[in-house]
């Protein structure tokens, strides 16, 4: 039988009263999956004593948004001998048993699905939390001798399924590989190491030469093709926007008051592309657009040094907002491209700076363009 990880309500359920996290899309090559997570994730291993000999599952966990939650990751690798007169279907559903009785929770439905020629199951579950009534759902995956697991549980009054559908929509495996001459198909994969899989990624990120003269706009429209879609979800839903390279985010206090905004900022070429996005308190609200985004362009032109030169309407998502330019003066002269937008109740500053022949390019328009709900 394979056996799942058992998981109890007490590691899975944290709540507190925080600010709002982002998700950022992971990938691990030795464990061969993406999925989106909230922050980044933690890495554990747990032995599984079988009779046919030691497995280890790999563990990947993480809160969800505002700590409404936790989500976790893990795949195993069998051994062949586990799969003897067994039907995939008997260890999908006993996977499912053994993590519902892992819980101590109560199953409501099983469903059989398929991912990539994948056969697997999706189920859903209630339970008792130490703060009330709990729901959860996960996707299980039979991937040759490898067994996935995607668990999300939260408080019930909490639970957001458009975050969730988001997650379970992310996840991606690719299929095992063939095994080496003179190396069985049960070797065991080593342990996904973070470190690993940043350098990793670094190595394969390639950042655009600037082209001279008249190359420029041909070099500039080509690097647009290698752009990426940077994901985040909010307590109100996923946003996205176009990115030149994976963004790096983290987080400063923001404006109003409130304790943490969110940065998200990547540099390519001779540009800088940042993304701010942090709750906007409702006494803030009272005091009407105008102030709000006035606050975030003083603000903008404080950490810059610059002087703000243009203002004009503009909508983000479609909501309206501001555009305007900041003249940063110095040894180094630039200018900002900014936008800013109340979306919802987040207020979103986008801005893009460097030298103006580099701003002012189809670079800088297509991220300001970019960022939209995914509702």
């Amino acid at each position: 039988m394979i056996r799942t990880h058992a998981v109890s309500v007490g590691l899975l359920v944290t709540i507190a009263s925080v600010c709002v996290a982002d998700v950022e899309l992971f990938t691990w090559e030795d464990g061969r999956f993406t999925i989106l997570f909230a922050d980044k994730p933690k890495v554990g291993q747990q032995v599984i004593k079988l009779p046919v000999g030691d497995v280890t599952m790999h563990i990947f966990t993480a809160e969800l948004p505002k700590r409404t939650g936790e989500m976790l990751v893990s795949y195993t690798d069998y051994p062949e001998q586990t799969f003897a007169d067994r039907k995939p279907d008997d260890m999908l559903d006993d996977s499912v048993t053994g993590t519902i009785k892992g819980m101590k929770a109560t199953l409501v439905k099983s469903d059989p699905i398929t991912q990539a020629g994948s056969p697997g199951r999706a189920f859903s579950w209630t339970a008792t939390g130490p703060k009330g009534p709990l729901k959860g759902q996960g996707r299980i995956f039979l991937v040759g001798p490898r067994l996935y697991q995607i668990v999300i549980v939260g408080m019930e009054k909490s639970v957001q399924q458009v975050v969730y559908d988001e997650i379970f929509k992310s996840f991606e495996f690719k299929p095992a590989p063939a095994p080496a001459a003179g190396v069985t198909a049960t070797t065991k994969p080593t342990a996904p190491s973070m470190k690993k899989q940043a350098q990793s990624a670094k190595s394969k990120t390639t950042t655009p030469v600037p082209a001279k003269g008249s190359a420029r706009g041909k070099a500039a429209a080509k690097s647009q093709d290698r752009w990426i879609t940077h994901t985040g979800v909010s307590y109100e839903g996923i946003w996205k926007i176009e990115m030149p390279i994976k963004p790096k985010h983290t987080t400063e206090p923001g404006l109003f008051g409130v304790e943490v905004r969110n940065v998200h900022s990547a540099k390519s070429g001779k540009l800088t592309y940042t993304l701010k996005i942090q709750v906007t308190p409702d006494s803030a609200l009272e005091e009407g657009k105008e102030s709000v985004l006035a606050a975030a362009r003083d603000k903008l032109a404080e950490e810059v040094g610059g002087t703000v030169a243009d203002v004009s309407d503009t909508q983000i998502a479609g909501y309206d907002g501001h555009a305007y330019r900041l003249d940063v003066a110095g040894p180094n002269p630039a200018i900002v491209l900014a936008r800013a937008a109340i979306v919802g109740k987040r207020t979103v500053v986008l801005y893009v700076i460097g030298p103006r022949t580099d701003v002012e390019g189809p670079s800088a328009e297509k991220f300001l363009e970019s960022f939209r709900e995914d509702k």
